[in-house]
């Protein structure tokens, strides 16, 4: 049977036809090339999550975690975006918070700062949106605990959410390590 430069089957314009079959391994190949090229085939959708619909306590001025993605996997010579999604809000208006991410706690690596978010006050949630960009350049995956913590400048912040309006720490595959060289390496 001939192949494309790809290396998917194909029949031969002189072969019988057998769509079961044909279809089949068109299928076959498609997976096999598609598993070998990108990462979101083979991690389903390339994206892992945590999240909660309940707001985060009241933090101070000591870095705290605030949502822990467990086991995440960075595989090698892969990039990935983290994004910080949710509201925050400080016990007076003004208050600023902190976010970061590190590995394993908040004693362990940081990976990452995630810029400083204005907290409106009580009920004035803003945004504290942010994303970076992670990149694993060594030759192994590495599976490790991904942490997103808050700091407040003065006085206190919340992590907000409520059903309708989630907080999530998002990780995505964006394709190879090589293309994202200001990304920051995870070790």
């Amino acid at each position: 049977m001939p192949t494309t430069s790809l290396g998917f089957r194909y029949p031969a314009s002189t072969s019988a036809v057998d769509i079961p079959t044909d279809i089949g391994n068109l299928a076959a190949d498609i997976n096999t090339y598609a598993t070998t090229v990108n990462t979101f085939i083979t991690r389903k959708d390339g994206v892992q999550v945590a999240s909660s619909i309940s707001q985060s306590a009241a933090i101070g001025t000591s870095t705290t975690a605030v949502l822990t993605l467990t086991n995440c996997l960075f595989q090698a010579g892969r990039a990935y975006s983290a994004e910080n999604i949710g509201g925050v809000f400080g016990d007076v208006v003004g208050r600023l918070a902190d976010f970061s991410l590190f590995k394993t706690s908040t004693a362990g690596t940081q990976y990452a700062a995630m810029y400083r978010a204005y907290a409106g006050g009580p009920g004035g949630q803003t945004s504290c949106y942010s994303r970076v960009y992670l990149r694993r350049s060594a030759g192994t995956d590495l599976t490790a605990d991904l942490v997103l913590s808050v700091t407040a400048n003065t006085g206190t912040v919340t992590h907000d959410a409520a059903s309708g309006r989630p907080r999530a720490l998002i990780v995505r595959d964006v394709g190879t390590a090589a293309n994202y060289s200001y990304a920051f390496d995870v070790t």
